[in-house]
């Protein structure tokens, strides 16, 4: 290898690096100027060429840019994007890139509206990541099941996915996941009219988020507590449920939690 080209791929690699800190940050502005410097330098081009030396890098960097596009809403070009990502694994026999380029094509199809796609690459995402065994990977495409089959209203299709989700988070030990689900699965029992339920996840989520002091997601679980409550008439608990989730609200900022509380705090007023 001549050093040039030795030298390109430290820079290259050093790059998608940095590009990765970016995106774990969710600076994904940034993130996105950095993949535009290294398109418009033609840097791109010059190992893509060279396919023994950089495929890995190409199908990194295809990957990479697609996530910052998708949560910056340019879906279009994530998803020509994504289709490159996948050229390029396919010729690397890489099935793990692959399922999760699959993925990210999912939720892309999933802003798009678009959400018989959107199921088919995440049940193909899916079906990989079981059988490497990659638990955070099949909870993530559950979850996203989950949100397509409720958006098309089958509420326990989409309990069921959440709930095999949940099995998940028990075998990875991952609380944060587990907590997130455990409200959502509370949120999907208050649609199907299943206080009980809805009230027993709720209550897990909120024990979670204490213990985890998630601030954020607390004051969202009592916000849902609250509005159990007061469905069920017990309008104590229920404004107990949202003065604690306001003061919470205060403290972190929480805009959008703030109007969800003034909703429910008039429905209560007017009991």
């Amino acid at each position: 290898m001549s050093d040039n080209l030795q030298n390109s791929k430290v820079n290259i690699a050093h790059q998608l690096e940095e590009i990765e800190k970016l995106i774990e940050k969710k600076d994904f502005v940034t993130a996105l100027a950095q993949i535009r410097e290294i398109q418009s330098t033609s840097r791109l081009s010059y190992f893509s060429l060279c396919a023994d030396l950089f495929s890995e890098e190409t199908g990194k960097f295809y990957f990479l840019a697609t996530k910052v596009l998708q949560h910056l809403g340019s879906y279009e070009e994530a998803l020509a994007t994504a289709q490159r990502a996948i050229s390029v694994f396919i010729e690397l026999h890489n099935e793990l890139k692959i399922a999760q380029t699959q993925y990210l094509l999912g939720l892309i199809y999933i802003a798009l509206g678009n959400h018989k796609s959107a199921e088919t690459e995440i049940r193909d995402a899916l079906a990989v990541l079981r059988r490497v065994i990659d638990f955070k990977g099949v909870i993530d495409c559950l979850n996203k099941l989950s949100q397509v089959e409720f958006v098309r209203g089958s509420y326990s299709k989409s309990i069921e996915y959440l709930q095999e989700a949940l099995s998940y988070c028990y075998k990875a030990e991952d609380h944060k996941k587990k907590a997130i689900l455990y409200g959502n699965l509370g949120q999907m029992f208050v649609m199907i009219g299943n206080w009980k339920e809805a009230k027993r996840n709720l209550l897990l989520n909120i024990s979670l988020n204490r213990q985890a002091k998630d601030e954020l997601n607390l004051c969202r679980g009592l916000l849902s507590l609250g509005y159990i409550y007061f469905l069920e008439r017990e309008f104590t608990e229920a404004k107990k449920s949202y003065e604690e989730s306001l003061s919470l609200i205060q403290k972190n900022n929480c805009v959008r939690e703030l109007a969800i509380y003034n909703e429910y705090s008039g429905e209560l007023a007017f009991v």
